[in-house]
């Protein structure tokens, strides 16, 4: 799948979509789109997670905090996030 053919819509809304799919925190990069955490089955799942998720790119990557963040919803696409690992590993030892 050619992530650049993937629609992102920007908004100053942070209201949740309720249309059925598979959300991702997403980064973009100029033409450079990424799938970083998800499949989430809610939109309001994985705004949740938008903080989280910069948080551990910029510890991957420092160039990350210049990268936009956000959200999108796949109808198909459904393979988990290259971060998703990490994600677990960061909020598993955050809540403890």
């Amino acid at each position: 799948m050619n992530m650049t053919d993937v629609p992102h819509t920007y908004t100053d809304s942070h209201e949740s979509d309720t249309r059925a799919g598979h959300y991702y925190v997403s980064c973009l990069d100029g033409p450079r789109v990424a799938l970083l955490y998800g499949p989430c089955d809610r939109h309001a799942e994985a705004l949740a997670m938008v903080a989280t998720v910069r948080q551990v790119a910029e510890q991957v990557d420092p160039f990350a905090c210049f990268y936009g963040f956000g959200t999108c919803r796949l109808e198909s696409h459904n393979k988990p996030g290259v971060l998703n690992d990490m994600i677990v590993k960061e909020t598993k030892s955050c809540a403890e």
